[in-house]
């Protein structure tokens, strides 16, 4: 059995000699995985050295991007991202490039403003949600409301619940 000594210098041989080839295409991959359309698209190269990129958007260049990264308010869902890696050799030459692709998804829409009034309730009030969304992809968002009284559903899909109706003192309500 080789000494301890002897065993470490040959891992380190081995090491030095399992270096990738610096002409080999780097093994390239898009995050986040399944992007929405307010996600930055980062790209991350294993094996490329003094590394280049270029992005495509569908299938076009696009030269305002030449980094790591693609800022989200460049994205829109549906579109087809790839990106080509590629090594700067010793001599200067391009090595071969690796490329990675993804679509952006859409994103789901921002609850911007929720508000129950009146702040203090009293059994014979009426309380009423406001209620305010924003969406990046500017899709109409559709609100449902669903209220409960101690854990049961009560009335309606609305805005509103009446508490001459629904609910007495002591009782727990909440919107969803």
């Amino acid at each position: 059995m080789p000494r301890p000594s002897q065993l470490s210098v040959s891992v380190l041989l081995l090491l030095t000699a399992c270096r990738s080839d610096p002409a080999a295409a780097p093994e390239v991959t898009i995050s986040p995985e399944s992007p929405g359309t307010l996600d930055e698209l980062v790209v991350n190269a294993i094996g490329c050295e003094d590394c280049q990129f270029r992005w495509f958007r569908d299938g076009v260049r696009v030269e305002e991007v030449g980094g790591p990264t693609v800022s989200p308010d460049l994205t829109t869902n549906g579109e087809v991202w790839s990106v080509l890696a590629t090594s700067t050799l010793a001599d200067g030459s391009e090595g071969l490039p690796g490329e990675a692709k993804t679509t952006v998804q859409n994103s789901a829409p921002e609850l911007t403003v929720l508000e129950v009034s009146p702040g203090e309730v009293y059994t014979e009030d009426l309380l009423v949600a406001s209620v305010e969304t924003s969406d990046a992809d500017g899709d109409e968002v559709v609100l449902s409301y669903g209220w409960t009284v101690d854990g049961q559903a009560v009335g309606e899909d609305a805005d509103s619940l009446d508490g001459l109706d629904f609910f007495d003192k002591g009782q727990k309500v909440i919107l969803t």
